[in-house]
């Protein structure tokens, strides 16, 4: 029995027909592709497989936070809507990258990112934008962490 959120749905023809999202056309509208196949279950290890992305490298300490950022928004891109990627972008053009851009990934350090926090507090900007700026930040860490 198909599940909510799947996308895996039974035709008139007696075959399954599993969706999945593969970009956005010009105008943000989201693009759809389809799998199909005679079970439900072959369906969703097609999806799987199609969803799941495999990248065969291991960052090296020599990588920069912004050759990681450029890498991450290019595999979040076909993940999130136009709009949020928009979002992503500004804040990694405009906050991250002129303080961590040319920094290595293994130079990172937790008391950097604090004072990186405070200096934007101090700036005025919101505590929620902050931590907007943050969370892009840790999904990047996260991304880079799960290909180690």
């Amino acid at each position: 029995m198909p599940r909510r959120g799947e996308n895996i749905y039974k035709r008139k023809d007696g075959r399954w027909e599993g969706r999945y999202k593969f970009g956005y056309d010009d105008a943000g509208k989201a693009r759809y592709r389809s799998v199909y196949a005679k079970t439900y279950q072959e369906v969703r290890e097609k999806l799987q497989k199609l969803k799941s992305t495999v990248v065969d490298y291991v960052p090296s300490g020599k990588r920069t936070v912004g050759e990681l950022f450029n890498e991450w928004l290019i595999a979040v891109k076909l993940k999130v809507k136009m709009s949020t990627y928009a979002c992503y972008q500004v804040k990694i053009n405009k906050h991250i990258l002129p303080v961590f851009g040319g920094l290595a990934y293994e130079k990172l350090t937790v008391s950097s990112i604090h004072e990186f926090i405070e200096s934007k507090l101090k700036k005025g900007l919101s505590a929620k934008y902050v931590s907007d700026i943050i969370i892009v930040f840790k999904s990047m860490a996260k991304y880079v962490s799960s290909y180690k």
